[in-house]
């Protein structure tokens, strides 16, 4: 009788687990890249109110790099790059 009970628990919990499995596996209905209408909206306002900010401060000059701090600005691009290449892939 016992050796009944483990075995129907056993049976259960399997049950269970290839449910879980199954369900994860299952295509999704909200595709990954799908972006809600709110967040869209809020990233228009946001954008706009960047811009406006923008316009507003003086223009300012900056001043020309020597040839060291370009040397490492042109670097820290580069890794930059590399960096958002892989996350990409």
């Amino acid at each position: 009788m016992e050796r009944q009970h483990q075995s129907k628990t056993k049976n259960a919990i399997a049950q269970r687990l290839q449910r879980r499995i199954a369900s994860n596996n299952r295509e999704s209905t909200i595709p990954r890249n799908y972006t809600h209408p709110i967040e869209e909206l809020q990233g228009a306002i946001g954008n706009r109110a960047v811009n406006r900010l923008l316009a507003n401060q003086p223009v300012v000059q900056a001043k020309p790099m020597n040839k060291r701090s370009l040397t490492i600005h042109r670097y820290a691009h580069n890794i930059k790059v590399q960096q958002d290449n892989k996350v990409n892939l």
